[in-house]
């Protein structure tokens, strides 16, 4: 059973992740938001958080490519690696807030 604490996180992380997909939230925003919002989960079992966690790792590797490469395309929505980390997360989240 996921508190209300943690159903609340984990539709932010949603929300950020639809947003990104949709082009009205930025990468950075996206993955600072995860971080901060991974960072408060208090019941989601260890398993899981490493799995959200990893998720966002690829999210925050795409970015940080991007960056170094001078290359907004590598973190684009439609990126495949982009899409696959938003799906993944998506997936968990899901998941997770299902009764």
């Amino acid at each position: 059973m996921v508190s209300d604490h943690d159903r609340r996180q984990l539709a932010l992380i949603d929300y950020f992740v639809a947003g990104f997909e949709r082009g009205d939230v930025s990468i950075s925003d996206l993955v600072a938001s995860i971080d901060a919002l991974l960072d408060h989960l208090e019941d989601v079992e260890k398993s899981v958080l490493t799995q959200l966690s990893e998720a966002w790792e690829e999210l925050e590797i795409g970015y940080a490519m991007g960056l170094d490469q001078r290359d907004p395309i590598l973190y684009a929505p439609d990126q495949p690696e982009m899409r696959q980390a938003c799906a993944s997360l998506r997936g968990l989240v899901s998941t997770l807030l299902s009764p």
